[in-house]
């Protein structure tokens, strides 16, 4: 459910957007009718799959315990009475849930927060020697008292966005708490609750494993969740885990509305919408949603499996549950991965995003139809569109200690990668240069924040100097390398006028002895057309050279530390 926080018209998702059609914006008073579609709830299924469990609901469509399903979810009744929990905890209270979503009785966020909170019983299911979790570990914390917040639901939210570890601050404002509280107050009582438990998850597990992953050595993942990395070696902790006054660890479930609401506040204008389904995304489906600042949230069930049998087949350990990013994924360790990549997204200015699928695509489009794309290509291809899909830019979340410079970085490298692993393609967006696409592709992310950040960061006393000390590099180098890159351009443009000559005198030669037998006119031909295909080249070069000051992020950041007299 999509709550309107800054009075701007409200995004919802509709089939089209799933297609891939522009997003359409929904007055108010009906943002929740999609929320209740079953059709988008079951948009990433295969038709065989959806089909079966469209045959498991219409058997069980009129069973009472449907009704009784969503009596307890929307009255927040999961642990009031002996009978709610016997329902609550059963295989079957899934499927009473998914078919009140198809008969319009609960929202997608109603069902995504019930299964939030049922997947918790299954936080230990990657640690076979740990204690399972059980209904007596779930405490319900109500978010309001007599219509006030709670200044226990406060505190331990509180928690949970306050910094730690490499943090340098808080993730939001005690105003923004303040305006967190006033939107929940609007919603449902079915979103104005959340779950706690104990925090039993084993941390020595994740030690072994980051010791042997720093050393180098082949490390096994099997009993590390996905909530360790991210807790613990990420710095995202977003209404996760707290300690009590003791001092003993917990851990909250949220209701999926409070996901819905913070992150609104946190990330606003780019703010990603969540998209909840069932069955598994694939890339094309995340990529297709990312383009227009969907995400995809797929929640763990009792019907619909997130773990294929060739994936099981696979598998080594007794966990047989879902993996996120290569580790454990068990109950709601899952759903809070997904929650992560919302929030990731959301750090993420809407305008990078868009050069990131804009990038992604080309590159993808010409891998794909190309006839000279080799598997190292694809297979390139593939880990770029991995990591451009994902989001997963750090720097931009601007609570984490990052070196100004690390996004540069990142990106630099893999622009240093497309010039050489792909050595059978010509990247541009009319076949042009490699060059001359990617430091187009470049300007797309400096116009973002990055450029006003490094001259901030570069700005502060001593900065320059000890960053010349410790990475060996002179700020004013930025010159020669501006004249490095000019230069390369000057080389190949010399190179394509060499094999022109080269070329065109062959064609003279040829032509003296053309005997007329086809198959010397098509060599001929051949030949004729590759002098274009050179001109070309040639042209699209000194095209980038021109353009090039005006375009590519190094220049800029040069001119900029100049303007403001950093360098000279």
């Amino acid at each position: 459910m999509n709550f309107n926080i800054n009075s701007d018209p409200l995004i919802t998702v509709t089939s089209s957007q799933l297609e891939g059609v522009e997003l359409k914006e929904k007055k108010k008073d009906t943002a929740l009718i999609e929320e209740y579609g079953f059709d988008f709830l079951t948009a990433r299924l295969t038709p065989e799959v959806k089909l079966g469990l469209e045959n498991k609901l219409d058997e069980i469509k009129k069973d009472p315990n449907v009704q009784k399903a969503v009596n307890i979810i929307k009255e927040f009744d999961y642990l009031e009475s002996r009978e709610n929990i016997d329902l609550f905890v059963s295989p079957d209270f899934d499927l009473y849930a998914i078919e009140a979503v198809r008969q319009k009785f609960i929202s997608r966020s109603q069902l995504a927060s019930a299964l939030s909170f049922k997947s918790s019983l299954f936080l230990n299911d990657n640690l076979p020697e740990q204690r399972k979790i059980s209904i007596n570990d779930l405490h319900k914390v109500p978010l309001f008292y007599d219509a006030s917040p709670s200044p226990q639901a406060r505190a331990m939210i509180k928690m949970t966005l306050q910094k730690y570890g490499k943090m340098k601050s808080d993730h939001i404002t005690a105003q923004e708490l303040d305006t967190f509280f006033t939107e929940m107050s609007k919603l449902p009582e079915s979103a104005q609750s959340f779950i706690i438990l104990p925090d039993t998850r084993n941390f020595k597990n994740l030690q072994n494993h980051m010791r042997q992953k720093s050393e180098g050595k082949k490390f096994d993942s099997n009993g590390v969740s996905i909530s360790q990395i991210l807790n613990r070696i990420v710095y995202f902790n977003v209404l996760s885990s707290f300690v009590n006054k003791h001092g003993d660890p917990w851990r909250m479930i949220p209701s999926f509305e409070m996901i819905e609401i913070l992150n609104k506040i946190m990330h606003k204008e780019n703010a990603l919408t969540p998209n909840i389904v069932l069955g598994l995304s694939s890339r094309h489906d995340l990529r297709n949603a990312m383009k227009h600042g969907i995400r995809d949230i797929a929640l763990p069930n009792s019907v619909v499996s997130l773990v294929s049998e060739e994936e099981l087949k696979s598998r080594t350990g007794p966990y047989r549950g879902p993996r996120a990013d290569e580790y454990d994924g068990p109950g709601y360790d899952w759903i809070y991965h997904e929650i992560y990549h919302l929030f990731t997204g959301g750090f993420v200015p809407k305008e990078v995003r868009s050069a990131c699928f804009d990038l992604n695509e080309n590159i993808l489009d010409k891998v794909k139809l190309s006839p000279d794309s080799s598997d190292a290509d694809k297979s390139f291809a593939d880990d770029l569109d991995g990591f451009l899909t994902d989001q997963e830019f750090l720097y931009y979340n601007k609570t984490i200690e990052n070196d100004p410079l690390a996004f540069w970085h990142e990106f630099k490298e893999i622009f240093k990668k497309l010039l050489v692993a792909l050595p059978s393609q010509r990247w541009g967006p009319d076949k042009g240069p490699r060059d001359v696409f990617i430091n187009d592709v470049c300007i797309s992310f400096a116009k973002s924040s990055i450029i006003p950040r490094i001259v901030e960061y570069f700005s502060k006393p001593g900065v320059k100097e000890k960053w010349k000390e410790t990475s060996n590099i002179d700020l004013n180098d930025l010159n020669h390398l501006c004249e490095e890159i000019l230069d390369s351009f000057d080389r190949n443009i010399r190179d394509i006028d060499i094999s022109i000559k080269v070329n065109e005198l062959q064609l003279e030669m040829n032509e003296v002895y053309d005997d007329g037998h086809p198959d010397f006119q098509k060599k001929m031909k051949n030949l004729n057309k590759h002098i274009e295909t050179l001109q070309q080249q040639k042209a699209d070069y000194e095209q980038g050279k021109q353009i090039l000051s005006k375009v590519n992020a190094i220049f800029i950041i040069r001119d900029k530390l100049r303007e403001n007299g950093i360098i000279s």
